[in-house]
């Protein structure tokens, strides 16, 4: 198993191929998780839930918490009014580890895309340690769309070639690293693979 890519700090892991390798648009900024919105300053990845707001400090990999207070629960007393009020608990006020995805993608061509794994401590209030997770790519040579999927973590390639009557065939190798200045190039050292599988 190869070792995975990992960055030092938030802001390296950010900057990882920041525009496609197809249309060169910049590559746009989603949470793996639903519960979160993702939003990027100068020196912050913002996350945004309904109990939270978290920001880390690209530089520092600290990071501030703030728990935001809904609707109350409230129990009644009688008597005297209301006489427990708790707030949603969220995951990040607690002790250990969380781990989130964040997505880097194209939704110009829709073409490119990675995903980097954001190790937290909760107890230190910090990124720990930031990795590439995986890697994605499209590339249409008409009428046939070829998919090239890494995934780091299991160390596998998989292939997979649509073509224009919908059907599909796939194909796992081990990994094989993605040219991004070249990504024809990836392409075509698959269709080698391809002839003695």
């Amino acid at each position: 198993m190869k070792e995975l890519l990992t960055f030092n700090n938030a802001i390296d892991a950010l900057s990882y191929h920041s525009y496609c390798p197809f249309c060169a648009e910049q590559l746009l900024l989603f949470c793996g998780s639903k519960d979160y919105d993702i939003s990027r300053s100068s020196n912050f990845l913002h996350l945004r839930s309904d109990d939270s707001k978290v920001d880390i400090n690209l530089y520092t990999n600290k990071f501030n918490l703030e728990l935001i207070r809904t609707m109350p629960y409230a129990e009644l007393d009688e008597g005297f009014g209301y006489s427990k009020i708790s707030r949603k608990s969220s995951p990040w006020d607690n002790t250990g580890y969380m781990v989130i995805g964040i997505i880097k993608e194209c939704l110009s061509c829709c073409s490119y895309s990675h995903i980097l794994m954001f190790h937290f401590d909760l107890t230190e209030r910090c990124l720990k340690s930031a990795t590439l997770n995986s890697e994605w790519m499209s590339i249409e040579k008409s009428p046939d769309v070829f998919e090239i999927n890494n995934n780091y973590v299991t160390d596998i390639t998989q292939y997979t070639h649509h073509n224009n009557n919908g059907d599909s065939k796939k194909y796992d190798f081990p990994i094989i690293l993605i040219n991004l200045i070249n990504p024809e190039e990836t392409l075509e050292r698959l269709h080698k693979l391809i002839i003695f599988t």
